[in-house]
C-alpha cells in the first residue's frame, strides 16, 4: 500500500504528475482530493473514480472558482490580541 492509498479526509497530490492511475484508482480511501498542480489525476483514472466513488475531486479550475465566489471582511473575526477586544469591532 503506497502513501496515496492511505485512508484520509482529504489527498493533494500535488505536483505528482499521474500520480492517481486506473492503476491505482480504485484503492484510494481519500474523501476528497484535491488536484493541486501538474495533473496529478489523469483522465481514465478522474473517470473512474467519479463513477464509483463517494468522495470529491476537486480540480484547479474548481479552487479558482472557490477562491473567487468566497465573500471577503476586513472585520476583525476572533479575537484582537493587540487591544485584548473579543469579535469585530464596531
Amino acid at each position: 500500500m503506497t502513501a496515496l492509498e492511505q485512508p484520509c479526509d482529504i489527498l493533494i497530490p500535488a505536483a505528482l504528475e499521474n500520480a492517481i492511475h486506473v492503476e491505482n484508482a480504485a484503492r484510494i480511501k481519500a474523501n476528497l482530493i484535491v488536484e493541486a498542480a501538474n495533473g496529478p489525476v489523469t483522465f481514465q483514472a478522474d473517470r473512474m473514480l467519479r463513477s464509483r466513488w463517494r468522495g470529491e475531486i476537486i480540480d484547479e479550475v474548481d479552487l479558482q472558482s472557490l477562491a473567487e465566489s468566497e465573500e471577503r471582511s476586513d472585520e476583525p473575526v476572533g479575537p484582537t490580541i493587540a487591544s485584548g477586544e473579543m469579535g469585530p469591532t464596531a
